[in-house]
């Protein structure tokens, strides 16, 4: 799970520091980082030894009708990455 964020993330950040500059970027990716920083640091009070992956633990905590939302944003999130990466390629070739 952790890889696929690193992965948008990697994706995106090029883009934005294209469109938006240096100074509006480095601000966006500070603010980025702290988010990834408190999200990262919920999950690691909050999950305990039988959780296999953040399906485990939302299932445990928030029941299965957020595990269902985690699950259809996870797969949203993970289409974007495709049409962003698309667009990056497509950016290269031309």
């Amino acid at each position: 799970m952790f890889n696929s964020m690193v992965g948008g993330a990697m994706l995106t950040m090029p883009i934005l520091f294209r469109s938006t500059g240096m100074i509006t970027g480095s601000i966006i990716l500070a603010i980025s980082g702290i988010i990834s920083f408190v999200t990262c640091r919920i999950y690691v009070i909050h999950m305990s030894n039988e959780d296999k992956d953040v399906e485990w633990t939302i299932r445990r905590l928030l029941g299965s009708k957020w595990e269902k939302r985690f699950r259809f944003i996870t797969g949203f999130y993970l289409i974007l990455l495709c049409v962003i990466y698309i667009d990056l390629i497509v950016d290269q070739l031309y």
